[in-house]
């Protein structure tokens, strides 16, 4: 027995835990539990902070219950009287992995039940809110994955559960999953917020016409899951499947229904986008709605541009990156002198902007000095007031429903075509995950998004500015956006 195995039965005869108990608070079965404790197979590495932290509470609570905390301190030697038990015990057992580890193979997920019925509240709870995510976390390659849950109708309990969960994958994580055509209004907005909030997955989503209401989650060579929902979208039923024939026989049976031509938003790269955008002819439009979730990209004035082409050039492959640049200020200067533009920015991301100065050009993080932003305003105004089909939308996300810190994502349309940018990939990290863009296919769904943001004009978190508004809101508070900048 190694000395992890050694311990983690001694602690559990000194604390009278039962095996069962153990194994159904870590989330294994109990052959699994009983063979770390004879030091046969050992939990994995990456798994092991998450149990030791649970092993050290569930061991604290059941000597506090029995009142022998303070026997257990004595007879264990522990003189540190300062930290509390559940730390102590988790140190413990962290402390004795190591030495075991050398002797002994992990116990990953994967070794667990092939095939498990999940009833229980609490089971099935567990199962989507800790043991699938682990699942995705433990892979060593790309993870793919089927969903033929309607996002419509997981979407709410999707925002909820990525409030509880700590998900940053190794591996590219992509999801295929169903939509209604049907969606309107807060679905959308629900959507919108899912897409931000999971931006490190890359979603695919698909019109749900060709699914058979089979309610499966299939990843690719892991896994196989299949629910029943009630009246209120919650699961009361999931056969869950780890048979690699089973998953296999799965994957094809689902990955059929999901067809080219449903494709309603797709995730992509930078490159793939490039092409797309300019082929589509985004900006040959009158009309378009702009909304930015970092800095404020638009309307810069000449010194930026500059700037910003003389910076990228030095960077590998800076020199098709610095033609696209000359490329979009001769567009962007042409549209926001004639068109019908509509801006929609939050109060807490343009108040980040105004003392950081961070922007992210097209996917071009770039930092403005005060001076720049300074120029910046000042052109701002110059441009609205040569163009009164210009408006500004100034969002108070503190009083949207369930919008607080959920503008993750930078919204680009044109009456015609709708795409998004994931701010978060380029931009506070040295390994990007999720797509850098979504491209959504679908025309009537980019009609009914522009419908949704067309619909915050006129609610009471909202406040519109043109250019004569933008001078009294200048001549009032513009000593302290600048001071703002100056402070920065």
């Amino acid at each position: 027995m190694g000395d992890y195995g050694r311990l983690l039965k001694n602690l559990i005869d000194a604390t009278g835990t039962k095996l069962s108990l153990v194994a159904e608070t870590v989330g294994y079965d109990v052959s699994y539990v009983s063979k770390w404790c004879s030091g046969s197979k050992l939990p994995s590495k990456r798994s092991l902070p998450e149990i030791n932290a649970v092993l050290g509470e569930l061991f604290a609570s059941e000597l506090e219950s029995r009142d022998q905390t303070d026997a257990f301190r004595k007879e264990w030697h522990i003189r540190d009287k300062n930290t509390d038990l559940k730390t102590v015990i988790s140190r413990m057992l962290t402390e004795a992995y190591p030495v075991a580890a050398d002797t002994a193979g992990p116990v990953t997920y994967a070794e667990q039940h092939l095939t498990r019925i999940l009833t229980s509240t609490k089971s099935i709870h567990e199962f989507f809110y800790r043991d699938i995510f682990r699942i995705i976390l433990e892979c060593e390659e790309p993870v793919d994955i089927l969903c033929t849950l309607d996002l419509k109708r997981i979407c709410t309990r999707l925002l909820r559960q990525r409030q509880e969960v700590d998900f940053h994958p190794d591996y590219p994580v992509n999801v295929k999953i169903m939509a209604s055509a049907q969606a309107e209004g807060r679905d959308l907005e629900n959507a919108y917020f899912l897409l931000g909030q999971w931006n490190t997955v890359s979603f695919d989503v698909y019109r749900n016409t060709h699914n058979p209401g089979m309610n499966m989650i299939v990843i690719r060579d892991h896994l196989a899951v299949q629910v029943s929902l009630d009246a209120d979208d919650r699961v009361i039923f999931a056969a869950v499947t780890r048979d690699p024939e089973d998953v296999k026989r799965s994957w094809l049976k689902v990955s059929p229904i999901f067809r080219s031509s449903d494709l309603l938003v797709r995730g992509m790269n930078s490159e793939r986008f490039y092409d797309r955008i300019f082929r589509a002819d985004f900006y040959a439009a009158e009309k378009y709605k702009f909304l930015t979730s970092h800095g404020f990209e638009f309307l810069l004035p000449e010194s930026v541009w500059g700037s910003m082409v003389r910076s990228v050039k030095e960077e590998s492959g800076g020199s098709m990156k610095a033609k696209m640049i000359k490329r979009l200020q001769i567009m962007w200067e042409e549209i926001f002198e004639n068109s019908e533009v509509d801006f929609f920015v939050t109060e807490s991301i343009l108040s980040r902007y105004l003392e950081d100065g961070e922007i992210l050009f097209m996917d071009i993080p770039y930092h403005m000095t005060a001076e720049e932003r300074r120029l910046h305003i000042a052109h701002v105004l110059e441009v609205a007031h040569r163009n009164p089909k210009m408006h500004f939308y100034l969002i108070d996300e503190e009083n949207l429903p369930l919008a607080r810190n959920m503008f993750r994502f930078s919204l680009f349309y044109n009456d015609r075509i709708l795409y998004l940018k994931n701010a978060e990939h380029y931009c506070g990290t040295e390994c990007p995950e999720g797509p850098g863009f979504y491209f959504v296919l679908s025309n009537t769904l980019g009609s009914k998004i522009g419908d949704l943001l067309e619909s915050y004009k006129s609610g009471p978190y909202c406040r519109e500015y043109d250019a004569a508004s933008l001078d009294k809101f200048m001549e009032r508070y513009g000593s302290m956006v600048y001071r703002m900048i100056d402070l920065s």
